[in-house]
């Protein structure tokens, strides 16, 4: 049994879609199979509508983080109403849209890979067309198309909404394009072949060379300004649309899951209004803006209606919530209106920022029956110097009170945090520190996140800077204090009963599912015996061992059955949980 990594593989999918809108009916991902550099995600999807004609069809490739894939979820609902129809394979399709992840170093890497692999397709005629959206397009803007002209359309976050009419557009275009090149052919063949070249592009993408030092394969590095050559200036006002940020967050609504159907992402703000000097996240999402109640209401009814029964909050910071739109924190709030939404039975949250953690918030969480035990607060950091450096306005003698707190109001919480090793000046002494903190045994679940130089960022100037060498030591230095915690955890499950959603079965014939202290594809695994189970049943389990981050159970009772013939959770179990929950690639900065 080995522990799911952060990094989640890429998601290509495969759907069989219907013309009209609304929430998918079924979502199978039970034969996604692994290959080499991703894993190809074949999402089956079954609806009762009537059938439109699709005039083209798209792959989609989702890369990034839970908010992220609520955005692309968004915008396959938006190509789906539309009419277009998903392809197993880019390969096959007339259009590829890519949701790029921008936040860190690695995250660009990736996204500009996968980009260029697509472009590839394009140039060998797999495909006809290209289109960037997400997190990469906003940050980079213009200069995506500067450094990779034969991108079709770049697509900032805020453009997500027009995501249809964009690609009708494009696809448009490019067969414009062919049928001049496929002209073009039939008169060479007709006559005597003249000197003068024919462009295959009406703009003339090709015959815009840009200088020398931008022509390589490697990561491109975000550029100061982009060329003032007026066709260039053509070119970007054709192929790229941002929008400004909205006063309020677009509605999630109607959207094509890719989670499995049992879990989902609900995105209840928009944007940070945190000054943390390492995040570029307030450049590419803008400032904070929080959903008002009921929309929100809303798509966890729609999302309830359609079979999900974990609903994970995310934000880039939960505890803020409201404090924009009704002039203050409104969390707890909102915690007591979604418990009455029928169908929900567990409500995880993700990403709460240290400073607002009321003891309001506390009770109401304490006294839940369904708002798991569970919080998900990035701490980043112990030492003073360090917090005070990355502006995270929390100093370690407010941390270790809330910490207590939390334990005082939750005696059961799994903590989850994120630390940061090798920011700038970091000496040995403040990262002792930081690994004696970890050692004290204050969290459950942890990731570690080595120090991105990110250029439009105030870190970016501090002095101190360093080697990569010395920061991924430290990281693996600081993980293995957490792996002694977190083990030491799971060995004190041992004989402890736990409800455990049940997510597949494994190559061996037991099943696969999650407790109250694992959140989907970033934490650990309970492995059990039993008989009768279907993804999304929540099912008693007795510890028997444990395995590392896993556990090991047997089930104690069968699950109960719904009277009604109607119960909407059909789909088969997944082959392996290992390839089942891990959807996308991901390299998700600390988003608070």
């Amino acid at each position: 049994m080995r522990r799911r990594h952060r990094c989640r593989p890429l998601v290509r999918l495969s759907a069989f879609v219907a013309s009209t809108g609304g929430v998918a009916d079924n979502i199978d991902a039970s034969d996604s199979e692994q290959s080499s550099p991703s894993v190809q995600g074949r999402i089956a999807l079954s609806r009762t509508a009537t059938h439109r004609k699709p005039s083209a069809s798209f792959a989609f490739i989702s890369l990034g983080c839970a908010k992220n894939t609520v955005d692309s979820e968004r915008m396959l609902g938006l190509l789906a109403q539309d009419g277009l129809i998903l392809t197993p394979e880019p390969e096959d399709a007339d259009l590829v849209i890519i949701n790029t992840c921008g936040f860190i170093e690695a995250a660009r890497q990736e996204s500009l890979a996968v980009i260029r692999e697509m472009l590839d397709l394009k140039r060998q005629g797999l495909v006809k067309a290209v289109v960037v959206a997400g997190c990469l397009a906003e940050r980079l803007r213009e200069q995506l198309v500067h450094q990779l002209p034969e991108i079709d359309a770049v697509l900032g976050v805020f453009g997500r909404e027009e995501i249809a009419p964009l690609c009708r557009q494009v696809l448009a275009k490019a067969l414009a394009r062919q049928d001049k090149r496929a002209k073009s052919r039939r008169q060479k063949k007709q006559s005597k072949p003249s000197s003068a070249s024919v462009s295959p592009d009406p703009i003339a993408v090709p015959q815009l060379e840009p200088p020398s030092h931008q022509r390589s394969r490697r990561a491109l590095p975000i550029l100061d300004e982009s060329p003032a050559d007026p066709r260039w200036l053509a070119i970007l006002e054709q192929r790229t649309l941002f929008r400004p940020a909205p006063a309020r967050p677009f509605s999630d609504q109607a959207r094509l899951r890719i989670t499995p159907r049992h879990y989902a992402y609900l995105k209840i703000s928009e944007g940070c209004d945190r000054l943390c000097t390492f995040c570029a996240i307030p450049k590419m999402r803008g400032k904070h803006v929080s959903k008002p109640l009921e929309q929100i209401l809303a798509e966890a009814r729609e999302l309830a209606s359609d079979g999900v029964v974990e609903l994970n909050l995310v934000a880039q910071d939960l505890t803020y919530y409201g404090l924009d739109l009704y002039g203050r924190p409104m969390l707890a709030e909102l915690l007591r209106q979604l418990e009455t939404v029928p169908g929900l039975r567990w409500i995880r949250l993700l990403y709460l920022y240290p400073m607002y953690i009321t003891d309001e918030l506390l009770a109401v969480i304490a006294g839940s029956e369904k708002i798991l035990h569970y919080l998900d607060i990035p701490l980043q950091h112990i030492n003073d110097r360090m917090l005070r450096l990355m502006q995270r306005r929390v100093a370690r003698q407010e941390i270790e009170k809330l910490l207590e707190r939390l334990r005082q109001a939750i005696p059961d919480l799994v903590l989850r945090t994120t630390m940061i090793v090798g920011f700038p000046g970091e000496t040995e002494e403040q990262f002792a520190e930081l690994c004696a903190f970890v050692a004290e045994g204050h969290f459950q679940r942890l990731g570690v996140f080595t120090y991105s130089f990110e250029p439009d960022t105030p870190s970016a100037r501090l002095p101190g800077h360093l080697p990569e060498e010395v920061k991924q030591a430290r990281r693996d230095r600081l993980m293995q204090v957490q792996q002694e915690v977190a083990f030491a955890w799971s060995r004190q499950q041992l004989a402890r009963q736990l409800d455990v959603l049940v997510e597949g079965r494994h190559d061996s014939g037991s099943f696969i599912g999650r407790s109250y202290a694992d959140a989907p594809e970033i934490d650990g695994l309970v492995y059990f015996r039993g008989a009768g189970c279907r993804p999304g049943d929540i099912v008693p389990v007795k510890i028997t061992a444990a395995d590392g981050y896993d556990l090991v159970g047997e089930m104690t009772t069968m699950p109960p059955r719904p009277s009604s013939a109607s119960d909407s959770r059909t789909q088969p179990l997944s082959p392996s949980p290992g390839k089942a929950e891990s959807f996308r690639r991901t390299q998700s900065w600390p988003p608070s």
